[in-house]
């Protein structure tokens, strides 16, 4: 009996272990299009759940693990997309501008599975878009989500100035 005890403690630690590593080494979070303002000041993710579940984001950190001045989550549809503002008052209701802290990234949710649906002519507008508005005093240059998932707590690392496909400038 003791054997068998110790036997399923190890097996429950060693299944516990494998799950954890696999979340770190595949994440669940997924990025997508990456925008900016002229000034950088404002920033604004794609970003979404690739896997089942939900995703709770629990800070944000920009550049050097600075606070930024502001944070909000868009949460519209693949039609609606993402604004870059840096005065989310003027588009609160229209692009769903929300607390981070009342938002839960829901499961299937990534930017390539919205892209795909768009692609396909499958989206409608009940799908779920979601975008990581961050506004700071500086210079964004580096923004640090850091998420639970099953209460594990994981973290995605964006270099903002080494995507400016979306970048607001002329």
């Amino acid at each position: 009996m003791k054997k068998w005890l110790i036997s399923l403690t190890f097996a429950g630690a060693v299944s516990a272990g494998v799950f954890v590593l696999y979340f770190y080494f595949n994440p669940p979070m997924g990025l997508g299009g990456i925008g900016s303002s002229e000034s950088s000041k404002s920033v604004i993710l794609a970003v979404g759940n690739e896997s089942f579940g939900t995703i709770k984001v629990d800070e944000i950190l920009v550049n050097e693990k600075e606070s930024p001045s502001e944070v909000k989550m868009q949460v519209t549809d693949p039609y609606t997309g993402f604004v870059i503002t840096e005065d989310f008052s003027e588009f609160e209701e229209e692009y769903g501008m929300t607390d981070l802290a009342l938002v839960e990234l829901e499961s299937y949710t990534s930017p390539s599975s919205q892209y795909e649906k768009m692609d396909n002519g499958t989206a409608t507008t009940d799908d779920k878009s979601y975008g990581l508005s961050v506004l700071h005093q500086d210079e964004i240059n580096k923004v640090t989500i850091k998420y639970s998932y099953f209460g594990i707590p994981l973290e995605e690392v964006v270099h903002t100035n080494q995507h400016t496909a979306l970048n607001t400038e002329p």
